[in-house]
């Protein structure tokens, strides 16, 4: 039992670390030059999934052609560095409006135009998704849907 707790402890703290490095390596380049956000948030995901001991296997691969909407549950957190190692090419994706209050985070997010939904308008909701079709279609991102909204327990 001591062991798995000395575990848990190290993989937070050696999440922790990682998470804070990423977020000062993803969100200044992201003010400058987007396109370097893309390139380099693989590797990014990839070094915070390393730093929990995980080695994500992508079977199969990406179409290189079209826009395409990629959904996943939300069993965890780790579900926002699985993510951006699927597509090729620029994404985006719906999230909650209480993101958007987070300063730094906000302004990544409006940089990625990632879609405000409100959870609590239904209309306001809907709304949003139609403005996603619009940023897939004019923008030609890719769009990424957690549809459960939060994680699961």
């Amino acid at each position: 039992m001591l062991k798995y707790k000395l575990l848990s402890l190290f993989l937070y703290v050696s999440g922790l670390f990682a998470f804070i490095c990423i977020a000062f390596i993803l969100i200044i380049p992201s003010f400058i030059f987007l396109p370097f956000l893309y390139g380099s948030v693989k590797a990014c995901c990839r070094f915070m999934l390393f730093s929990l001991l995980l080695w994500p296997k992508i079977k199969g691969q990406f179409p290189a052609e079209g826009t395409y909407i990629i959904m996943m549950n939300h069993s965890s957190f780790i579900d926002v560095f699985i993510f951006p190692l699927i597509p090729k090419g620029a994404w985006t994706g719906i999230t909650a409006t209480e993101n958007f209050k987070i300063p730094l985070f906000r302004n990544v997010l409006r940089k990625l135009k990632a879609v405000s939904v409100d959870r609590n308008n239904r209309k306001s909701a809907l709304k949003s998704i139609q403005f996603a079709e619009h940023v897939i279609h004019s923008d030609g991102c890719h769009m990424v849907i957690l549809p459960e909204g939060t994680r699961t327990l």
